[in-house]
């Protein structure tokens, strides 16, 4: 096999060869970080959403030791590619495996392939740390594309950017075929797939990457720590067919498949909802090149959803992740607070000092930061800017310093008193017993709260005063 010439990041690792290992290079290899994807494609060629688990435990740790052992017997790879499922659906995961890839050091070329319809699932350091980004164009459209090239120009002018189009169709991977042994020897010396989809998985090579996708372990070679060059080269090379190999009816048949074809719209929604974050990010890297404010995190982001009890924030955060199942997840504010504070009654809260009310507000913010930080893009949290002491009848401030520091962005939803005493009287939850004119005071002391904190913040905020849901829901999209 002949290894790939290309611009490479990746240094040379200090792996101890085994004795009888040369210098051997993998053309092309794949690894899949997860099963989940955002569309729902017919005839999948990696079995979404039945793929089987992609590791048998951590799959970053299984890919550091893969790739150890491929050093230790001084196999190079010519392309490793990241892919899922979609690999932008697990942000965290995607940016090591990129450092853990560069750091093996016996790769020359790292490749990224996404359906490009989650651009915030993809960072500027993954981009910075890859040779190639591959987008598959499933009918994208020229804004979408246009954007991508932008965004890859600015994070770095030298990554290799291919737009990948099906027009021949896809082979139909589902298929089972049976065929005869010998008809299975003519397809497995000629098979496309076996040539450009090697697969490490679950600690093992394959051939292709429709075996592992389908379980069958017992056909892939599992990387020991006895396991030599020799074994590798012998498997990959075999022109023995695999029992997968007797019915695979994606190089039997010749059937193809439209590529891409949903059950919905959910391409069309995906694409204006990535069109809206490119426009967002554009936005801010222009305020950044101006005014030197605030920069995006590499770290997923928090979002916080203000406002008085019963104004429909609650509402507003499950329909952003019922809309974006797999890049936002909300969760009730209070319930937080309510967990960080048991046992006791959240009620009892107010009895407290200022200093155990703040221990319980940090302690809160800590138990946020462990959800922010696990595999999504966007934690969105509702709770308040000020809030009215049941004891004092007083409104007081409680949004505090932690939850300033710990929040990306802040989202004020403003109604009419009217608007708001209708929705609580239809709430099943405890709310606060505020009179119309009360509730017109809270809403004003919010709105003084949010804009005191936006004139001095310097972090994005926004002030929704649409009641119509779906209103809300397209303003804090394109937020």
């Amino acid at each position: 096999m002949l290894p790939i010439r290309a611009r490479s990041r990746s240094g040379v690792a200090d792996l101890p060869p085994s004795p009888e290992a040369t210098s051997r290079h993998l053309r092309e290899v794949e690894v899949s970080l997860t099963h989940r994807c955002t569309l729902s494609c017919h005839g999948c060629g990696f079995f979404v959403p039945a793929q089987a688990p992609i590791a048998d435990g951590d799959v970053l740790t299984g890919l550091a030791s893969s790739l150890a052992h491929l050093g230790r017997m001084a196999i190079r790879i010519g392309s490793l590619a990241l892919l899922g499922g979609e690999v932008s659906l697990t942000p965290r995961r995607l940016d090591r495996a990129v450092a853990i890839i560069r750091g093996a050091g016996n790769v020359d070329r790292i490749e990224v392939v996404t359906n490009g319809l989650t651009p915030s699932g993809i960072s500027d350091e993954t981009l910075g740390g890859i040779d190639r980004l591959t987008i598959s164009d499933y009918g994208l459209g020229t804004d979408l594309l246009q954007a991508w090239e932008r965004r890859v120009a600015r994070c770095d002018s030298d990554l290799d950017l291919q737009i990948r189009r099906h027009d021949d169709g896809w082979d139909d991977t589902t298929e089972v075929q049976p065929v005869s042994e010998s008809r299975a020897r003519e397809l497995h010396a000629d098979c496309w797939y076996r040539r450009h989809c090697i697969t490490l998985e679950r600690g093992r090579l394959f051939r292709c990457s429709r075996v592992p996708k389908l379980g069958r372990d017992d056909e892939g070679l599992p990387l020991l720590d006895t396991t030599t060059a020799d074994d590798v080269f012998e498997y990959l090379d075999s022109d023995v067919p695999l029992p997968s190999c007797a019915t695979c009816g994606q190089v039997a048949s010749n059937k193809k498949l439209v590529p891409g074809r949903q059950p919905d719209d959910r391409l069309v929604r995906l694409t204006r909802s990535a069109l809206k974050w490119f426009a967002r990010d554009e936005q801010t890297q222009a305020v950044q090149r101006v005014h030197g404010v605030w920069s995006i995190p590499s770290r997923p982001l928090a979002v916080c959803f203000v406002g008085v009890p019963g104004v429909g924030k609650s509402t507003a955060g499950a329909l952003m992740e019922s809309r974006h199942p797999t890049s936002a997840r909300h969760v009730v504010g209070s319930r937080i607070v309510r967990e960080a504070f048991a046992p006791r009654p959240l009620d009892e809260l107010v009895c407290l000092t200022p200093d155990e009310r703040s221990a319980v507000r940090r302690e809160a913010v800590r138990r946020l930061a462990s959800l922010r930080d696990a595999e999504t893009s966007m934690l969105i949290v509702d709770g308040h800017l000020t809030l009215r002491d049941a004891r004092t009848n007083q409104i007081e401030r409680s949004f505090t310093d932690e939850d300033e520091a710990f929040y990306d962005a802040l989202v004020l939803f403003d109604a009419e008193p009217a608007t708001v005493a209708r929705q609580r009287q239809g709430d099943t939850r405890a709310r606060p017993a505020e009179s119309l004119a009360e509730i017109r005071q809270h809403l004003a002391c919010e709105r003084e709260a949010f804009d005191q904190l936006a004139s001095r913040w310097r972090r994005p905020t926004l002030r929704v005063q649409a009641n119509d849901l779906e209103e809300r829901f397209e303003a804090v999209s394109a937020f």
